[in-house]
């Protein structure tokens, strides 16, 4: 969940606020600028130069991953996020620390995710493309609509409610904006 995010990042920020030798705090703040430039060249469509992945694999092994294993998180391959939008200034801090943090959405009506950024294929600030067999398209009011094999075909014995949910051509209505949520074409 976001909220976890966010208080692990504040945790950290307080103790690199308490590290008192000014060196030691410029080459944690230059390494996280450089994780973080590497993070966002290898969002989909981008390219990582030579260069970057050289100064990322100095950065990582010197101090990002340091960090991260300090976290429990030395070995982690993935991490996502769900159940509300995690905030862009998140996202940015963890991609400082080499950590891609992959969006998902979804609702139990959908029986969990049916969008989702991979290690493959993400963009940070999005929460990725439908998954395999599922539809996703947006209502001229801006609300989020899917169909596929994940969604339920409705709540049971209570047909009012399940036409409140799914509209005669199968669409399932999220109640949730486009603009609370960005799906990722990756344009």
């Amino acid at each position: 969940m976001p909220r976890v995010w966010e208080k692990i990042r504040a945790g950290i920020q307080a103790l690199l606020t308490a590290e008192q030798d000014e060196g030691k705090r410029a080459v944690v703040r230059q390494a996280m600028d450089i994780g973080r430039r590497y993070v966002q060249s290898r969002q989909y469509g981008q390219a990582t130069s030579p260069e970057l992945a050289a100064r990322f694999l100095a950065a990582d092994e010197q101090v990002l991953g340091p960090i991260r294993g300090l976290l429990g998180l030395g070995e982690a391959r993935s991490v996502s996020s769900a159940a509300a939008p995690l905030p862009p200034d998140v996202a940015a801090f963890f991609a400082g620390l080499g950590m891609t943090i992959l969006d998902v959405y979804g609702m139990t009506e959908t029986t969990g995710a049916f969008t989702a950024n991979t290690p493959a294929e993400f963009k940070l600030g999005t929460v990725g493309r439908p998954i395999a067999g599922m539809e996703v398209k947006i209502a001229a009011d801006g609300e989020i609509l899917v169909r596929g094999p994940l969604t339920t075909p409705g709540y049971h014995g209570r047909p009012d409610l399940t036409a409140a949910l799914i509209d005669a051509s199968g669409w399932l209505h999220t109640g949730t904006s486009e603009r609370s949520t960005r799906t990722g074409s990756y344009r």
